[in-house]
């Protein structure tokens, strides 16, 4: 990840958005609950705010990483479900 992730371009902040689209589709969300960059508090609250579906598992900031199969399995479901 540290040869290919870069930061985030400034011109990406400054982009208009219409809306979000949580708002009017189906919303899932994978709560880290070892994530030590953003608490799983703050996921849940944004969770509550979207009324998404949610699955929490024990994983870091980087689930793709260090769970790819988990986060594989919530794509999956999410696709056959929504």
């Amino acid at each position: 990840m540290a040869a290919t992730q870069k930061p985030i371009a400034l011109q990406c902040l400054g982009e208009p958005m219409t809306g979000p689209a949580w708002k009017e589709k189906p919303a899932w969300f994978l709560i880290a609950e070892k994530d030590r960059m953003v608490s799983p508090e703050t996921q849940r609250f944004t969770v509550d705010r979207m009324k998404s579906k949610f699955v929490s598992l024990p994983v870091d900031h980087t689930p793709l990483a260090s769970k790819p199969g988990a986060v594989a399995e919530l794509i999956c479901e999410a696709a056959n479900n929504s």
